[in-house]
């Protein structure tokens, strides 16, 4: 078999843990693929062939192979790109080489310091805003539940959405997506059945009292915060910002909306969820206060440590054409 591009570097002496970037379309394409399973946590992903396509003796063994350890930043056009450490580069059959290297980013490439962070010092950086909000959900349910039915349906703990999560594309049509996941999180998850014994789940349209409804899930929550002593203040921010996903979420639902690349879109997703992080911070704290709990809160989030990726925290002079240290003491 001829050796793989990348495995001649490899054999010519440059350092297995060298970093190599790469345009995100890639790995968007790979992410699409159902032949692999992705699992990520904000700043590393992790891509491997599933045991049904590993185990097709059809399927053409290129195709067949592990990345670890991928992490995302930005090139010096804003443009996303990835890394992958040269070691498992080496380890791609030879053609799977060939069509990485179409790819490779050759301008200024930085890199999400939470993934340089773990990759030189094994160390586990501080939870991304996604993981956070996915922590407060469950600690919600703790503090709401009651005789097993709980206010979510679901945490999300087991299996967390692979839209819930940084933009791998900066456009209108993977924020929309990520939207969509993102309402159904929050609105789409509230359990009606939460409510029954508690609240009257319909409500009278007319003043003649002859007309009537159910009650929407998000009204019903509104009025049972109000119900079990909620500050006024935290129910508004908190029912505001799950209507404002809601209402992200509607304009692409009823408007046919051309996709575009744009910068903005990772702003505007940052912007969101750090709202929604916030509100419910303060809706914890006053859970915590009703019920009379002391809730013994992960260490990160009593000293509100998370990670966001931020632009300017990424493009410093630090980061730029970054290489892990084990590579750079050679």
């Amino acid at each position: 078999m001829i050796e793989g591009h990348y495995t001649q570097k490899l054999t010519n002496g440059e350092c297995p843990y060298e970093l190599v970037y790469f345009e995100v379309d890639l790995l968007r394409n790979i992410i699409d693929n159902p032949r692999y399973v992705i699992s990520n946590n904000s700043f590393k992903y992790n891509i491997s062939i599933t045991e049904k396509y590993d185990n097709d003796e059809t399927l053409d063994e290129k195709f067949k192979f592990i990345l670890d350890n991928v992490g995302l930043g930005f090139d010096e056009n804003n443009e996303r790109i990835f890394a992958v450490l040269l070691k498992e580069l080496s380890e791609l059959h030879p053609e799977m080489q060939k069509r990485f290297s179409v790819y490779e980013v050759k301008k200024k490439t930085y890199v999400d310091p939470s993934y340089i962070k773990s990759m030189n010092d094994g160390e586990w950086p501080d939870p991304s805003v996604f993981s956070a909000i996915l922590y407060q959900i469950e600690q919600i349910n703790n503090l709401c539940s009651d005789n097993e039915v709980k206010l979510f349906k679901s945490d999300y703990k087991k299996k967390p959405p692979i839209e819930f999560n940084i933009l791998v594309l900066s456009t209108k049509k993977e924020y929309d997506n990520f939207i969509k996941i993102f309402d159904i999180m929050l609105s789409d998850n509230i359990n009606k059945k939460f409510f029954e014994g508690k609240l009257d789940l319909i409500e009278f349209t007319n003043k003649e009292g002859t007309k009537k409804k159910d009650k929407g899930t998000i009204t019903l929550f509104k009025e049972w915060l109000g119900e079990i002593g909620v500050s006024p203040d935290t129910i508004k921010k908190t029912i505001k910002i799950i209507n404002k996903v809601r209402s992200e979420r509607s304009k692409p639902s009823h408007n046919i909306r051309d996709n575009e690349f744009d910068i903005k879109y990772i702003q505007k997703q940052n912007k969101i969820v750090l709202e929604v992080y916030n509100t419910f911070r303060l809706l914890i704290d006053e859970l915590s206060r009703i019920n009379q709990i002391k809730v013994k809160h992960s260490k990160w989030y009593v000293e509100n440590r998370i990670a966001i990726q931020s632009l300017d925290e990424i493009k410093n002079e630090d980061n730029e054409n970054y290489q892990l240290k084990i590579c750079q003491s050679k």
